[in-house]
């Protein structure tokens, strides 16, 4: 929850929200409510990335027997560097170490996200 102020700027961000399936401003109080279920949840996994230069983003998996939905999250600021591309390769390895190899990562992105 430390980092709930972080992810709700990130979450709200123009660029994040034009990529989403819902492109309504997400309020800070259901954000926060929003997380604390996510977090005390056994089918989410999540993980913020930092580096020498602060937070990078973060990859969270919303889990369903043995598939995994996807959500990433690049900071604004640490955007076109690489960095979404790093953190889902470390997030899958996270998550197949924490759940096992079977399950199946996957994403749902809107035909205009071209990143």
């Amino acid at each position: 929850m430390d980092d709930a102020a972080m992810l709700w700027r990130w979450a709200n961000d123009a660029e994040t929200r034009r990529n989403a399936f819902s492109k309504a401003p997400i309020p800070y109080d259901a954000h926060v409510a929003w997380l604390g279920n996510r977090l005390r949840s056994e089918a989410n996994a999540m993980w913020v990335f930092t580096d020498a230069d602060g937070p990078v983003g973060h990859v969270r998996f919303a889990l369903s027997g043995d598939r995994a939905e996807i959500n990433i999250t690049v900071a604004p600021e640490r955007r076109g560097r690489g960095h979404g591309r790093a953190m889902l390769s470390q997030a899958v390895r996270n998550l197949r170490d924490e759940c096992g190899a079977g399950v199946r990562p996957r994403a749902t992105v809107l035909a205009h996200n071209t990143r």
